[in-house]
């Protein structure tokens, strides 16, 4: 139930944040494949599962790939799109005894392809 509450609350101040109720077409703008969406949170389930069965922790990782600007070329580095969505989810993760490991792998002033492609290899 902490892991909800805590979950949640980070919810409502994102939503809160960047007023997202005003631009009910914002989340439809961000994009990630449905199939993706759904091995995620089976990733993410089968860490909560080992944890609370003990069979030691590992950590969560999320990766970002983008532009510049995911880099945080363009501002200060802890305030990139990587550091800030980290910081904002490991709370949750931590009421769960999970870790996060939120990766920047951004490359600025470069193409997207074939970096968008093979982004195993970089994330």
């Amino acid at each position: 139930r902490k892991a909800l509450k805590i979950t949640n609350e980070t919810i409502d101040s994102i939503y809160s944040e960047w007023k997202v109720a005003e631009y009910p077409l914002f989340l439809k703008s961000c994009f990630m494949h449905k199939s993706s969406w759904e091995i995620m949170k089976f990733k993410l389930m089968g860490r909560i599962v080992a944890a609370y069965e003990s069979k030691g922790r590992k950590p969560f990782v999320v990766s970002f790939l983008g532009s510049s600007v995911t880099a945080g070329h363009d501002n200060l580095f802890n305030l990139s799109t990587p550091i800030v969505a980290g910081d904002m989810m490991r709370s949750s993760f931590h009421a769960l005894d999970l870790d996060l490991d939120s990766r920047n792998v951004a490359l600025g002033n470069n193409p997207c392809m074939p970096y968008d492609v093979c982004v195993k290899i970089f994330a």
